[in-house]
């Protein structure tokens, strides 16, 4: 199958502080001022475990704010069609097909006076013989002034693969997988936060809080995460947010707390939610 599987909780959470985030932007008026671009377009439309079609974030933002620019970047080539057919007809939106660390450029090519979101949302670290993200590929979007980011920081390949890397340095595949973790992250850093003791851990706070001390000096504005779990309390990604506008940083801290709010009624009314419903 092409269409990209996804948690339909995790990802329910994670589509309102989105939409909660850009419909405060469209209400603060700059709504022919501003422009969104998503590096990680997958297909369009997901499917969750249950093979239940659900509307994936450029299709969301889409139909909330159907009037705004948006650049899509996707790098499988089945999805990316599967992308390009959801908005064949729409003008101001274009789609683009590749890695997104070397078309940064081109996603960013709109007006200069423009007010940039950047939604960052790697489904992992390497796919396909790919870099799905790298940290200079996030510096880049942060040097531009005029542009925040919404940044999705997966926690499952340091949980499953990072471990291994660690621990199996001598095996196949090994050195290549480790050093896009260190492209990812920036720094061979990540590394010092796993504990192989009698009881092997990751020190997952420290992890993403590093991280995100080495990005905050681009930033005017302190740098705020989220985590989110799943319904069984698992942890999955932190969504990371940096601007350098004080609504900005107003608008997302609104939009995390009212996640907390919103994620205790998805564990209970998981099956009663649907994505055309949100409400702001």
């Amino acid at each position: 199958m092409n269409y990209l599987t996804i948690s339909k909780h995790t990802s329910h959470i994670k589509h309102r502080i989105l939409l909660y985030y850009l419909g405060c932007v469209n209400q603060a008026k700059l709504n022919e001022n501003w422009g969104y671009i998503e590096t990680h377009g997958a297909s369009g439309i997901c499917v969750d475990k249950t093979g239940a079609f659900i509307k994936g974030s450029p299709v969301i933002v889409h139909e909330k704010f159907p009037k705004i620019s948006m650049r899509l970047c996707e790098l499988n080539e089945k999805r990316f069609q599967l992308l390009r057919k959801q908005f064949e007809d729409k003008s101001q939106i274009r789609v683009y097909l590749g890695d997104c660390n070397t078309l940064l450029d081109k996603l960013h090519s709109l007006d200069d006076n423009v007010w940039y979101f950047h939604f960052v949302d790697p489904d992992g670290i390497r796919t396909d013989g790919y870099d799905q993200l790298q940290y200079e590929t996030v510096k880049q979007i942060i040097k531009w002034r005029n542009s925040d980011i919404l940044l999705n920081f997966p926690l499952i390949p340091f949980l499953r693969w990072g471990s291994y890397l660690i621990k199996h340095p001598e095996k196949r595949g090994s050195i290549v997988l480790k050093e896009a973790f260190t492209r990812f992250y920036g720094s061979k850093d990540w590394i010092k936060y796993y504990s192989p003791m009698n009881n092997p851990k990751w020190d997952i706070e420290n992890l993403v809080n590093n991280y995100i001390d080495s990005l905050q000096p681009y930033y005017d504005q302190p740098i705020q995460k989220y985590l989110v779990k799943t319904e069984k309390n698992l942890k999955v990604y932190y969504l990371i947010h940096g601007t350098n506008h004080s609504l900005g940083y107003l608008f997302m801290s609104k939009a995390f707390k009212k996640a907390e709010i919103w994620t205790k009624r998805l564990v209970w009314d998981l099956g009663q939610v649907s994505l055309n419903k949100f409400r702001m």
